[in-house]
Parts: structure tokens; C-alpha cells; sequence
């Protein structure tokens, strides 16, 4: 009988080395972060089962750490060739779940047309995907958390991506996006670098995206709680 995983939460985690991003629930933080993943980490939806997305003998063979996050969304695999964007967002009652999704896109569409000349645009719940010769192609997902206060956004972006390590961790996952057409992860995602047809650096591309934070949304960000 395989052996158990059991994820960990946002409680048990050092901030410090949360490679979810859940330290940006801490509003006395600045709201918002770029940053490459220095080592390979899963991460869950929060009502999801290991056992259901994760491939758990390979990730228990290479001892791979795998956290929940707070949010829903499905499961990926952070690593080395991917950029993550975390974005804490004022709450306000004019803006839909979708809406915030759209603003979170808002700082890495542009960031992506300027500098490779790829049109990124929002596919299914809340993809980042880019058409291909070979249909369209997952590239960004994200999720959300939306407490009383503020909405954090958080986005994990492919650049060059180990897409048979990726294949070797996660299962097909158990629900899927209509343009995914049942496509296995190697079909479907892909990364910056081989859309852009050149080498590219997952920090390269952070540089991109933190020159772009404040200037696209820095008024709707939720800067912390107000005084008094």
C-alpha cells in the first residue's frame, strides 16, 4: 500500500519559505511579490486530494514537499522554470470574482506583449493561455482567496518549464477547463520560452513583471489596514 501525503497548511509553514505566497495575508506586509521558486514544491487546491492529482509514489520517492493553499484552484507544480506572482487587492463590492482575476492579468499581459510580442489572454475560470499551431496552450493559472478586507491573487507563470517532471508529479487533473480537451499536461502547457522560440530566464521575466506591479495596479492594491 502506497504511503500517505499530508500536505501542509498555511498555519504550519515559515513565511519566509511559504512558496505559496500566503505570507501576503499578513496586511502589515507590502502587498504585493515576484518571485522564482529556488527548489520544486507542490501545491494543491485547497479542497483537493493528493490522492486523487498527485502521482504519490513519485513525489514520496523524490520527497517533493506539497502544501495546500487557502484558495481553491488545481494543482501545480512550482520549481526552478516558473515565475509566481502574489497580489493582495482592496475588496470592493463593484468587482465580481472575474473581475479580479482580470486586474491580476493586467500587470503580466502587457509585461508579455512589450517584451515578446505574445498575446496572453484569460482562458476558462482563470488560465493565462496563448494560441498555437497546436490549439491553445495553457501558459499562467491562478487562484484566489477573497476574506472580508481584500482578494489575494496568486499566479504561478511558466518560462521553462521540466514539463516530464511536471508530468511525473501530477496526475491528469480531476477537473479541467473545457480547452484542454483532455490534452495531457505535455500537450497543454507550455512555457514562455518555447513560445517566444529563445532562451529565457524565470528572472528575466520577473524583472518584467515587477517594473509593471505598481505602475498597472498600485491603487487597487490593499497597502494594510487603515490607522487607529
Amino acid at each position: 500500500m502506497t504511503d500517505s501525503i499530508h500536505p501542509l497548511r498555511h498555519a504550519d509553514r515559515d513565511p519566509e519559505l511559504d512558496p505559496t505566497g500566503e505570507r501576503l495575508l499578513d496586511r502589515f506586509r507590502r502587498p504585493w511579490e515576484v518571485w522564482v521558486p529556488p527548489t520544486p514544491a507542490i501545491v494543491l487546491g485547497n479542497s483537493q486530494l493528493a490522492e486523487r492529482e498527485l502521482n504519490v509514489a513519485s513525489v514520496l520517492r523524490d520527497r517533493v514537499p506539497v502544501h495546500k493553499r487557502i484558495s481553491g484552484g488545481g494543482a501545480v507544480l512550482l520549481g526552478p522554470g516558473c515565475v509566481c506572482l502574489a497580489l493582495r487587492f482592496r475588496k470592493t463590492k463593484a468587482m465580481a470574482i472575474q473581475d479580479y482575476f482580470t486586474l491580476g492579468s493586467s500587470v503580466i499581459v502587457p509585461a508579455i506583449k512589450a517584451n515578446l510580442g505574445l498575446e496572453l489572454f484569460l482562458r476558462g475560470t482563470s488560465d493565462l493561455a496563448c494560441a498555437t499551431t497546436d490549439g491553445e496552450r495553457k501558459v499562467a493559472g491562478s487562484a484566489l482567496y477573497m476574506p472580508r478586507d481584500f482578494v489575494l491573487y496568486l499566479v504561478s507563470l511558466l518560462v521553462a518549464p521540466d514539463l516530464g517532471q511536471l508530468a511525473e508529479y501530477l496526475a491528469h487533473p480531476s477537473k479541467e477547463p473545457e480547452y484542454r480537451a483532455g490534452r495531457n499536461h505535455g500537450d497543454f502547457l507550455i512555457g514562455l520560452s518555447a513560445l517566444a522560440g529563445r532562451d529565457l530566464t524565470p528572472a528575466q521575466v520577473a524583472g518584467w513583471l515587477t517594473g509593471r506591479v505598481e505602475e498597472s495596479v498600485g491603487k487597487d492594491l490593499d497597502w494594510g489596514p487603515e490607522p487607529g
